[in-house]
């Protein structure tokens, strides 16, 4: 309403008490004997008035979940399986904001977090799982039965820049090098910013990568892409987790998030993992119980 249109009101409202409710004070409204009295025998009125009228807004509104994640855990891992969650619960509509940096907090508010680092971020991050990378090639590309590790690094090889740098992202070829003890040259090729990107090209055949066993796991377990035996490496960049809003609804999808995990560690995680001879990894169980004996006790898996 106006300025106007309340004075307007006023002064009907002051024609039916038949006395003055208001009066002007240095160029303030203050309220006469019997405004007080009036206001006192209101209370509350007003506020329970403005609560009544947000419920009725929001009969319809169903609740909301937020979830900021990395890109690629986002578009290979979790949105294949939210329609799970939403099947559990058909009332919440989840919102996914798939982030190349999902610490960063400018206009990505969240019930949910989830980052993908060396060292937790915070006390209250709790780990989902250590990342193990492998060798990856297409079926029938020039790496399928090649069986020297220093061999393969002579092809050409896809290159995934973390935007967050080395410590946020996949293992790059130089840190694979140095764990597998290669005094080798960094491999020749292209480079992209996204792991997800890196699986579609080496997927048509033209070139190797370092491929997460966790979020590519679908990939190796549907045969569109290979791991090299012996080419496995357990790194120290883990997912973490933290529930940023907390709510019947965040801790659900939490638990639901878990859960799923612990179903991907022994399900299709465990066609890349043999493939590639986890010779440097955890086996799914042994991970699922180090993370779960971490998040206990507050103690970090994943350290620099």
């Amino acid at each position: 309403m106006t300025p106007a249109a309340i004075s307007h009101r006023l002064r009907e409202l002051e024609v039916e008490a038949g006395r003055a409710l208001l009066f002007r004070s240095r160029g303030r409204f203050l309220p006469t004997e019997a405004g007080s009295h009036l206001a006192a025998v209101l209370g509350d009125a007003f506020a329970r008035i403005r609560a009544a009228d947000a419920v009725l807004r929001n009969l319809n509104a169903t609740p909301a979940l937020r979830v900021v994640a990395p890109m690629t855990f986002t578009v290979l891992w979790l949105l294949p399986r939210l329609a799970g969650f939403e099947a559990l619960n058909p009332e919440v509509t989840p919102y996914v904001a798939a982030a190349n940096d999902p610490m960063r907090r400018d206009g990505h508010l969240a019930d949910i977090r989830i980052a993908h680092t060396v060292v937790p971020p915070g006390p209250d991050w709790h780990l989902l799982v250590r990342e193990t990378v492998a060798i990856a090639f297409a079926p029938s590309s020039e790496a399928d039965g090649v069986s020297d590790l220093r061999d393969l690094t002579r092809l050409r090889a896809i290159h995934i820049d973390n935007p967050g740098g080395q410590h946020n992202g996949t293992l790059n070829w130089q840190g694979w090098l140095a764990a597998k003890g290669l005094d080798a040259p960094v491999p020749p090729g292209p480079h992209v910013n996204a792991e997800h990107s890196a699986a579609d090209i080496a997927a048509q055949g033209s070139a190797i990568m370092l491929a997460s066993l966790f979020t590519s796991a679908t990939h190796f377990a549907s045969g569109r892409l290979k791991a090299a035996p012996g080419s496995a490496v357990s790194t120290d960049i883990c997912y973490w987790v933290t529930m940023e809003r907390p709510s019947p609804v965040a801790q659900s999808f939490l638990d639901w998030l878990k859960a799923e995990v612990a179903r991907h560690q022994a399900g299709e995680m465990t066609a890349g993992l043999a493939q590639s001879g986890q010779e440097a990894g955890l086996s799914p169980a042994s991970s699922a119980s180090a993370a779960a004996s971490a998040s206990s006790s507050g103690t970090p898996f994943c350290s620099a």
